[in-house]
Parts: structure tokens; C-alpha cells; sequence
């Protein structure tokens, strides 16, 4: 079996080429000295390819361009898709986001309606209309939507907790009552090579089995650096008027988040292996 992966520079990106087994030949695209624009590629390029996943994306918090960010995140999973589809390649696999649903948004399933509120989320879900659209029964095109990814070097929320618990003795996060949906990196990897093997057409929604609270997060954080802080008890009545501002830091840790993945379980099998304790024990070790 032989993959084109487009947008090799990403973290998922790397994790997902790193664990591939040894029949299977990963072939690694980025943008660099060589290939400076992915809408270059010709249908040549994905001829003699199994799968085709995009793990290509521009992110509102790192490039201001409107048009660029539209460019990346909804022209171009479509350009490569056609150009896929063209070389009679038979799965794409385009990494989506669970972004796409809204910042309101608690309980997600199949059925919930989307509702993007940026502009990454909008030109995100313009991707998924539209590649859903041409899928047919010999190119089949499946949808990754997850929620925070968190892991080793992963960026991200999960990033900047972890270094507000390493500099400030105490800690405004005692609250046990949200629900969060996440999912551990290799987590999700598992869940993108089942992808591979099964080709389910239309939308896959992730996480681990474990959906914890603000608190429990920050417990599991402290306790694998092994140092002494004090989480600050704060009470439902300011945790529901802070998260009116969903601008604030973190308002996705703090908000409740409870994703079905039922659909993903049958198509994929249990994906999620790795508990939520080991799982913030790799994190915050450095283990990959």
C-alpha cells in the first residue's frame, strides 16, 4: 500500500508517517525549496496511490491573510481532491475540525448542525461541503473532525496550560463539573490508520473514552511535573459568566464538550487504547 501524505511539516503530520508499518510506504509532501505551492501538482503526482490524506491547514492565530487562509483551508483540499480523483486514486482523507460546529456547541453527533463562527472554522467546513459533494462510490472521501489534540510537542491550548501551571504557584481551575471532549495524539493516529485500512465515506468525529474536567486536567498536569501548587475552587456561577467571553484563554478547557464518536468506534474499532492518565504521562514527559 502506498500513501501520499500532503502537508508533512504538520505534528500530526510527522506522528502519523512515524508509525506506519512496514508493508506501507508513506510519501511525504511539504512545502519547501522545491515545492512552493501545492496547486503546482498534477494528477501525475497521486497516480499510483492507495490514499490521499491532507493534513494541509492555516491557522487564524498564525497567518492574517483572509484570502490565504481561504486558499489554503478551502481551495486547496478541493484542487487536490479533483486532481486525486482524476488519477483514479480511490480514498481522500482531508483532517477537518471539530471547530466547524461553533464555540456554543456541547453535545456533538452526526446530526448536529454546523455552524462556524471563524474564519478558519468557515473555510474548514467549505472544504468538507464541498469535497463530500464529488465522493461517489469509487472515490470515497472520509472527514476527520477532532477535538484538542494534546501530546508531546503538540501546540495548541494544552501547550500554554502547561506553562501557566509550571510559573504560577496558584492555580484558578477548581472547577469538576464541565466535560471535556479531547484526544491524545497517538490516539488519533490509531484512528487515522483504521481510517486507511476501512475507507468509511463522510464525517468521523474523535476522542478519548475519557472526557475530563478543567480540574482533573490541571491534577493529571501537576502530578506528572511532580511539583506542588494549589488549584483555586471556583464557583459555577463565575464559571458561567466567564465563559460568555469566548474570546478568553482556554474557554474550550473550561466549556463542556461531549463528542459521539459511536460511528467512528464502528468503522474503526476502538481507536482510543491509550487511557487519559498514561496519555498526560507521555505529554508531560516528553514521550512519543
Amino acid at each position: 500500500m502506498k500513501i501520499l501524505v500532503i502537508g508533512g511539516n504538520s505534528t500530526i503530520a510527522k506522528a502519523f508517517v512515524a508509525s506506519s508499518p512496514p508493508n506501507i510506504q508513506c510519501v511525504i509532501l511539504r512545502r519547501d525549496s522545491s515545492l512552493r505551492d501545492y496547486f503546482h501538482l498534477t494528477s501525475d503526482t497521486f497516480k499510483g496511490f492507495d490514499t490521499i490524506i491532507n493534513f494541509t491547514a492555516a491557522v487564524h492565530d498564525s497567518i492574517k491573510d483572509p484570502n490565504l487562509i481561504h486558499r489554503i483551508n478551502a481551495d486547496l483540499p478541493l484542487f487536490l481532491a479533483h486532481k486525486a480523483k482524476e488519477a483514479c486514486i480511490q480514498h481522500f482523507i482531508q483532517m477537518s475540525t471539530i471547530a466547524v460546529y461553533g464555540k456554543t456547541a456541547l453535545h456533538i453527533d452526526l446530526k448536529t448542525a454546523e455552524y462556524p463562527d471563524t474564519l478558519y472554522a468557515k473555510s474548514k467546513y467549505e472544504a468538507d461541503s464541498a469535497l463530500q459533494n464529488i465522493q461517489n462510490d469509487t472515490f470515497h472521501v472520509t472527514i476527520i473532525r477532532p477535538p484538542i489534540v494534546y501530546g508531546y510537542n503538540t501546540p495548541g491550548n494544552m501547550k500554554q496550560l502547561q506553562k501557566i501551571i509550571r510559573t504560577l504557584p496558584i492555580l484558578p481551575l477548581g472547577y469538576n463539573k464541565n466535560q471535556r471532549s479531547l484526544i491524545y495524539i497517538d490516539n488519533l493516529v490509531t484512528a487515522l490508520w483504521a481510517t486507511v485500512r476501512s475507507k468509511p465515506k463522510g464525517v468521523i468525529l474523535l476522542r478519548d473514552h475519557t472526557m475530563p474536567s478543567i480540574q482533573e486536567i490541571t491534577e493529571l498536569i501537576i502530578l506528572n511535573m511532580k511539583i506542588k501548587r494549589y488549584i483555586l475552587p471556583l464557583p459555577e456561577f463565575l464559571i458561567r459568566w466567564l465563559c460568555k467571553f469566548q474570546s478568553l484563554p482556554f474557554y474550550k478547557l473550561f466549556s463542556s464538550l461531549i463528542i459521539d464518536d459511536s460511528y467512528a468506534q464502528e468503522k474503526l474499532g476502538d481507536y482510543a487504547k491509550i487511557p487519559i492518565h498514561l496519555a498526560f504521562t507521555k505529554m508531560i514527559r516528553g514521550e512519543k
